[in-house]
């Protein structure tokens, strides 16, 4: 017999008539807290069928809850689809996981609240897509699974939640509940500071008086890698040891992005890092910054009703971003179809003043938003497993955009070596390709704008390859 809520009757779903319970009985009457969630999956899938691919053990996280039961918080595991039943629940209406997800995160918001300052809500997980909600194969859904995570992102920045992404494959993480006690610094400077102008000059880069030395630097394009993804402090406890301990770490600048809202539950991981780093292990945030959620989602108006929160999500940023001295957040990411306004951008301007990397709609090749620096997102070498393959990708890409002479490549879970042989390959087959350390990469990048006025304000054009997470 379906769960029933003594304030209302039952939905018709005996999934949905469960988290209406928990809605009555614990979040609206605060026997749980809701400034953390989990949105981890639950054991129906442990049921499928002897001849469906089982997926590997750590897909089941529940390892992963230790954290959020130390925190009080609230679990769930539904659907962000409007169109469809959730497709662990086909009977259901369409929409009704949906429903269910909003009030939950509707009623996260005001309990609790004892502010006119927006909170956020700190969500541990990502969606199942190889299990549930997608199109996936044996999943019976109509969504693709890039789809899947970028609606439910949108979904959770409307009501002032972001994710710390525990993707399949890499979801599993354990102890989080005891390394968070670990005692963190106050304060984490970079191993290598910003360059002054005396810097650029020594380096050729400037003339005597300030100015670019566009002699110098004619036929020359620079490039920057986003080494990713590290928004996901499961991913980040799994991947970051042995690539840490690659012995070609240091030897060519790497931009290492990692959300700094991991130091919540890697923080030992976060710690040793950057103990650890050599000048040319740079520091930037991963996507979106102190989080990952849908940053237009903020702005007003938003499918929630609640108020604009861009200001509050600058405001949320800036700690974590002090602590570990990050001023770049290297990828923004965007989909759909609602720009960043310029308050957003005035907002990550006030703790990312050295640069963001943005995708979506609205964002131009090239743009000096006020002082900071705004690039469009670029490639990422994802398909090329092998460096000889990727070097082949990377200058092919750089000499069809050469108008603009920075670019901006991600890469995902690759080792230091891997960039090493990729950036040896690629100087053979284009020397004036040159790999720059992140601060003077976006320094010189804001030098260009500033003396470049069709690039500053977005009127150059070039193409671009676009490409979500």
């Amino acid at each position: 017999m379906p769960l029933r809520s003594p304030a209302r009757p039952c939905t018709g779903s005996a999934k949905c008539d469960a988290y209406i319970w928990l809605l009555d009985n614990y979040i609206k009457t605060g026997r749980c807290a809701t400034d953390y969630a989990g949105y981890y999956i639950d054991q129906k899938w442990r049921a499928q069928s002897p001849d469906t691919a089982r997926p590997a053990r750590n897909h089941h996280t529940l390892s992963n809850h230790d954290f959020f039961v130390s925190h009080r918080a609230f679990f769930f595991d539904l659907s962000p689809w409007a169109d469809e039943p959730a497709t662990d629940d086909p009977t259901q209406k369409p929409g009704a996981d949906l429903a269910v997800l909003k009030e939950l995160l509707l009623a996260a918001n005001v309990t609790g609240a004892s502010s006119s300052q927006a909170k956020f809500i700190h969500i541990g997980g990502f969606p199942p897509w190889a299990l549930k909600y997608t199109d996936h194969e044996n999943v019976n859904g109509k969504h693709p699974a890039v789809a899947t995570e970028q609606e439910f992102t949108r979904l959770l920045g409307s009501y002032n939640a972001y994710i710390d992404a525990d993707a399949l494959a890499l979801g599993a993480l354990a102890n989080a509940s005891f390394w968070q006690h670990f005692p963190l610094q106050t304060h984490y400077p970079q191993t290598r500071p910003w360059p002054t102008r005396d810097d650029l000059q020594q380096r050729g880069y400037l003339t005597p008086d300030g100015k670019l030395n566009l002699g110098a630097l004619r036929n020359r394009q620079f490039i920057i890698f986003y080494v990713g993804d590290y928004d996901s402090a499961a991913w980040l406890t799994q991947r970051m040891p042995a690539f840490w301990d690659d012995p070609a770490r240091g030897q060519i600048p790497l931009l290492w992005c990692i959300s700094p809202i991991l130091e919540k539950r890697a923080t030992q991981v976060l710690h040793h890092i950057r103990t650890t780093a050599t000048p040319n292990d740079y520091f930037a945030s991963a996507d979106n910054g102190a989080g990952y959620l849908s940053p237009s989602s903020l702005q007003s108006p938003r499918d929630s009703g609640l108020p604009d929160a861009t200001r509050a999500w600058a405001e949320h940023n800036k700690p974590s971003f002090a602590r570990w001295d990050l001023t770049i957040t290297g990828f923004v990411i965007n989909p759909g179809k609602v720009p960043l306004t310029d308050a957003t951008l005035d907002a990550y301007a006030t703790f990312s003043p050295n640069g963001i990397v943005a995708n979506g709609p609205g964002i131009p090749p090239t743009l000096l938003h006020g002082n900071m620096p705004v690039m469009h997102a670029g490639l990422t070498l994802s398909k090329e497993k092998s460096p000889a393959a990727a070097a082949q990708t990377l200058v092919s890409n750089v000499a069809a955009q050469r108008a603009i002479p920075f670019h901006w490549f991600r890469t995902i879970l690759r080792t230091p070596s891997w960039h090493v042989e990729l950036m040896t390959e690629v100087h053979r087959l284009a020397p004036n390709i040159e790999l720059l350390d992140a601060p003077t990469f976006f320094e010189l990048y804001r030098l260009w704008l500033r003396e470049t006025p069709a690039a500053a304000s977005g009127a150059l054009k070039s193409g671009q390859a676009k490409k979500s997470k």
